[in-house]
């Protein structure tokens, strides 16, 4: 037994020893490798830092080589009267003196234009506003040698990370931007997208150039983008909606092009299952953008109200989403008490869909119509053309619920958004008379056949 136990313990020793001679192998090996790593970096350290103590240095023989050419002055201010057009001016700072990045600073709209380096979108700011993007160029000119009072106009600055370029509307000042804010966008639209009564060079120069101008956030806290809920019984919804889809008809069979922006589907929806649509979101923990579960009570009402939806599904994923301007119109209407909500709550709405297909899933996402408004627009201006645009329905003050004063939402950038709640005029009265006294039936349908003349109905396309 002894004799066992023995040869059992000398086993395991050996093994023991044998496990520790590997974990000594290996650790001296590990220290090897980060020694030898730890060099490698010291050396890269080194090397690096040579690098920026001779460039640094040449720099600053750059920088006394300027000074010296300018005369003792620290900064470089180049004016032409040619070229680019008389009136553009070039600014740049002290660290910037060795030429390679100018600021153009100019009240011709198409130098601008052609010195923003192919920028297809661009911002507008207000006089003397406090936004991130005029705080930095304001620095950067005013560290050129300039500060004699810019960005004290309209402002129109290209929308990228480091814009080189701004154009000034020295025609509108602070103070007049201030006594009429709206008629002064105007004056700038006008001086940057002539009309055709302008000389040839000088029009369609949205065509000319293929840009985008749209109000920065310090414009659209004086006067929100707009987007609309209409909302009212199924009924009303569903004639609204059949009016939009026979207006989508009569365009497509004339040969003309629907908007970029319009929906592929406009549906009348319950408001109980897109509530359901977004708690089953929320519950499941999905984040922004992220696509929600298939819900049998939404695909039954799309399919009858002739969404074929079944048929873009056909070996794909199907995922739905819910756009921000109906959770925000769930979100304000939920916690208000007033008449807007009490419609909201027991009626359908019209929503619009639009879908993205790809190889293995289809997405719907459900919105509802608005959208950023135009320079010069009124907050309702723009949502009735964002649903003239996107749901080629037209729609009208008549329509506005209550007092037709806009709701706002809860988070940082729900005050640039106004939101305003719409339904069809007049059906619901017409309802209220069948009800009530059958013997009015012949003069509500006289009212009915009165009311699809009106010009509101009968003119829901997109102003053509």
């Amino acid at each position: 037994m002894l004799c066992r136990q023995s040869v059992r313990l000398a086993k395991l020793t050996k093994t023991l020893v044998r496990r520790q001679r590997q974990r000594y192998i290996t650790r001296v090996i590990s220290l090897s490798i980060g020694e030898s790593s730890n060099i490698m970096n010291q050396n890269r350290r080194g090397l690096n830092s040579k690098a920026k103590t001779n460039n640094w240095k040449s720099k600053n023989e750059n920088r006394s080589a300027l000074d010296e050419n300018s005369s003792g002055s620290n900064n470089k201010i180049r004016s032409e009267s040619g070229g680019r057009g008389s009136g553009a001016k070039y600014y740049t700072s002290d660290s910037d003196s060795d030429g390679d990045s100018y600021i153009q600073v100019t009240d011709d709209f198409k130098n601008f234009i052609k010195g923003s380096n192919g920028a297809r979108r661009y911002k507008v700011h207000k006089p003397g506003c406090s936004c991130h993007k005029i705080v930095n160029l304001r620095s950067e000119i005013e560290l050129g040698g300039r500060n004699d009072g810019t960005f004290q106009s309209i402002a129109v600055v290209p929308d990228v990370k480091r814009a080189k370029s701004v154009f000034e509307h020295t025609a509108v000042s602070a103070d007049s931007y201030n006594s009429d804010p709206l008629g002064c966008e105007k004056d700038l639209s006008n001086a940057i997208f002539p009309n055709s009564n302008s000389t040839q060079s000088d029009t369609h120069m949205v065509d000319i150039y293929d840009i985008k101008v749209s109000c920065a956030n310090c414009m659209l806290e004086i006067e929100p983008n707009g987007f609309v809920c209409c909302a009212s019984s199924k009924e009303n919804i569903e004639r609204a909606r059949d009016l939009a889809r026979s207006k989508i008809d009569d365009l497509q069979s004339s040969g003309i092009t629907l908007h970029h922006d319009h929906a592929d589907f406009i549906c009348c929806l319950s408001i109980r299952v897109i509530k359901r649509l977004i708690n089953s979101t929320r519950r499941r923990g999905k984040v922004k953008g992220e696509k929600s579960a298939v819900s049998p009570e939404l695909l039954k009402e799309l399919l009858s109200d002739n969404v074929p939806v079944d048929d873009y599904a056909k070996g794909s994923e199907l995922r739905f989403s819910v756009g921000h301007h109906l959770k925000t119109a769930l979100e304000i209407l939920q916690r208000t008490k007033d008449h807007k909500n009490r419609v909201f709550k027991n009626s359908h709405i019209l929503v619009i869909i639009t879908k993205t297909k790809r190889n293995d899933w289809l997405s719907l996402e459900l919105d509802l119509t608005g959208g950023k408004r135009h320079l010069g627009e009124r907050s309702f201006e723009c949502a009735v053309r964002e649903t003239m645009e996107e749901s080629s329905l037209s729609i009208d003050k008549s329509w506005l619920v209550g007092d037709g004063k806009p709701m706002f939402g809860k988070s940082n950038l729900d005050h640039i958004n106004a939101f305003f709640m719409v339904e069809p005029p007049g059906l619901d009265k017409i309802e209220k008379v069948d009800s009530i006294n059958p013997v009015h039936k012949e003069s509500a349908d006289k009212t009915l056949a009165q009311l699809e003349k009106d010009f509101f109905w009968s003119n829901t396309g997109l102003g053509i």
